[in-house]
């Protein structure tokens, strides 16, 4: 997964997230090869590197501990699939401060209770699902994963990925190619 996030004029944030244990180069390879891609070999200049770990097996639990609410990263609510976590970070510490001044003078164990009860309600489950998924996807072969790339190219190739309702976009994928739904089968299998 890469990304490349203007930042005004002619700086921008660019970054990719990589499962080193299923990849065939260390990050700064693929990233080389990516800016080389979308910039030139000489179009862009590094003015700042950064390293950084994102927590994408699933959310922590519980999501707190000794009076204090994890939120975002911090409670590992990065999306397993794509490492993608401002979303999660928003929502859950929006949910933690909601919970907290309606909960005020309550036990911590109840204020817990509730923080995680309503993370799951409004978006954990999702992600606990996406956590499974990711699981079945790290046990298919590369020609598995190829297939789903051409397939998922010719579907939305052009399109937004950030305003795709993902669920049903897999439904879709899936439902379209029997290859495809035999290769649901090793994921939902291996889940």
């Amino acid at each position: 997964y890469a990304w490349v996030f203007p930042k005004g004029g002619d700086f921008a944030n660019v970054g990719l997230g990589i499962v080193p244990s299923v990849s065939q180069y260390p990050a700064e390879v693929y990233l080389r090869r990516f800016l080389a891609r979308r910039f030139g070999e000489e179009g862009y200049r590094v003015v700042e590197h950064r390293d950084g770990v994102v927590h994408i097996r699933g959310r922590f639990s519980p999501m707190g501990r000794a009076n204090m609410l994890l939120v975002g990263d911090a409670a590992g609510l990065a999306n397993p699939i794509s490492g993608g976590g401002l979303d999660s970070a928003f929502a859950s510490g929006k949910i933690a401060a909601q919970t907290l001044t309606s909960m005020w003078n309550a036990d911590y164990d109840d204020i817990l209770k509730k923080y995680e009860r309503t993370w799951l309600d409004v978006k954990g489950r999702y992600l606990d699902i996406y956590a499974k998924i990711r699981r079945g996807i790290l046990k298919l072969s590369d020609r598995d994963m190829d297939a789903i790339a051409e397939i998922l190219d010719k579907m939305l190739g052009g399109k937004r990925w950030d305003r795709l309702d993902i669920p049903k976009i897999v439904k879709k994928v899936v439902s379209s190619s029997p290859k495809l739904l035999a290769i649901a089968g090793k994921i939902i299998v291996n889940i």
